[in-house]
């Protein structure tokens, strides 16, 4: 509206309002799969450090899709724990990835040290890659699902959804 001051007195006059559409579209969102490492040390003499177990991310064999993304160009990413966390790289998923599922899986790799129990768990995680709208814009959005080898998701005892995978290792030397 336009106003008019003329002493004491206001007028107003009406005008169309002009309406503008902002069509935003964010096209990617980045997501990578963790761990906890559960680790027992019976000899009290080998404490858990940065960087002491390897864990490998990859496509799982139960993908559809020819070409799964993954957080470099290598198709085997290999992670280490950082104290109890283990952090798999950060994978990118755009609009092309929309309306799909990937699959991946979590291992343990054995560093063969004389005592060492290795856990020899593989955890399958699954992820659907979806896009909503909010407030107008096209958001894409990711949803993971931890699984063990058979598809059963992992679940608390109160029947929660666990939100990462597990790997377990005592140290008792012989």
């Amino acid at each position: 509206s336009n106003f008019a001051v003329d002493g004491d007195e206001i007028t107003a006059e009406k005008v169309d309002k002009a309406t503008f559409t902002n069509t935003y579209s964010v096209n990617n969102v980045h997501y990578g799969p963790v761990a906890i490492k559960n680790y027992t040390d019976k000899s009290g003499q080998k404490p858990l450090v940065d960087g002491m177990f390897t864990f490998e991310m990859k496509p799982s064999e139960l993908n559809t899709e020819s070409v799964v993304p993954m957080p470099t160009s290598d198709t085997v990413y290999t992670a280490h724990n950082f104290g109890e966390y283990v952090s798999f790289g950060q994978v990118e998923f755009t609009n092309e990835h929309v309306g799909k599922t990937y699959y991946y899986e979590l291992s343990e790799v054995n560093g063969g040290v004389n005592g060492m129990t290795y856990d020899a768990t593989k955890t399958v995680v699954e992820v659907v890659v979806t896009s909503e709208d909010v407030d107008g814009v096209e958001v894409i959005k990711v949803t993971p699902t931890y699984m063990d080898e058979a598809q059963n998701p992992l679940k608390d005892g109160s029947g929660n959804a666990i939100n990462n995978a597990t790997f377990t290792n005592v140290y008792e030397p012989t």
